[in-house]
């Protein structure tokens, strides 16, 4: 007859040998497994009347008393795939007491919605990954746009936003501009000087929250050339993590002399 026996009960059983082998003595069997004298006694006779046997935990292979009714939990497990096959198991495990009468723990109905497909464990839920896109491969390609409310001069000034122009190729810093606030019009002046020196670029990347991406409220200053205007170029909102090498807070430059 093969006995299976846990970790504890192999080192119970070891102990127990060499006490009756008479190289140990009970009260220092009982040190060693750290049960009382009483406790070393009882497993010494159990031993001596079942052997190894007698070591297992007697209600090792028998049937829980708190096993949930095959019956009850066909009947709940119907119900939810038919009512609630939606729901998470503690909303579930309450429609089944409101509106059925069956009673259950919230773990017994996680259970049996993990069994009938209805729910996966958080520790077999696969995380999104979210790969860092690659840089492009030319300057001038994309830009960067960005700004940065900060006290940059420290106050001997106002506080005001840098607004920064950024390749995303060669993380070079295009354009920048102090602007008393992030707006449209600051963004459009600060365009029209970059396109002056550096002619145009193929796309722009910003923030969603940025006030480029929402309609202007107000007009273009009357100062604004028309080359300006006239350009039109494709922005696009991140719907992902920040660009590789992307510029967020007031890191550069860290201060105004």
């Amino acid at each position: 007859m093969m006995i299976t026996m846990s970790t504890r009960e192999e080192a119970r059983l070891r102990v127990l040998e060499q006490v009756m082998q008479g190289k140990l003595s009970q009260s220092q069997a009982a040190g060693l497994l750290e049960v009382s004298v009483r406790q070393m006694r009882r497993l010494q006779r159990r031993y001596e009347a079942q052997g190894g046997a007698g070591l297992v935990h007697q209600l090792r292979g028998q049937v829980s008393n708190r096993k949930l009714d095959a019956d009850l939990a066909l009947r709940a497990q119907q119900l939810i795939m038919a009512h609630y096959p939606d729901f998470g198991p503690t909303l579930a495990s309450e429609m089944l007491a409101q509106h059925h009468r069956l009673v259950l723990s919230i773990e017994s109905v996680r259970t049996l919605m993990t069994d009938a497909g209805l729910w996966r464990p958080k520790r077999k839920r696969h995380r999104p990954i979210h790969p860092m896109r690659e840089r492009r491969a030319c300057r001038g390609e994309l830009i960067q746009i960005d700004g940065s409310p900060h006290d940059w001069f420290e106050g001997r000034g106002p506080r005001c936003t840098l607004l920064v122009f950024i390749d995303d190729a060669t993380s070079e810093l295009m354009a920048l501009r102090f602007a008393p606030a992030e707006t449209t019009a600051a963004y459009m002046q600060t365009l029209h000087d970059y396109i002056l020196q550096h002619v145009a670029c193929t796309a722009i990347a910003t923030a969603s929250f940025a006030p480029a991406t929402r309609p202007m409220r107000t007009r273009y200053p009357p100062s604004l050339p028309a080359p300006c205007t006239a350009w039109v170029l494709r922005a696009s909102r991140p719907h992902r993590p920040r660009p590789r090498g992307g510029w967020s807070g007031p890191t550069r430059p860290c201060r105004i002399a």
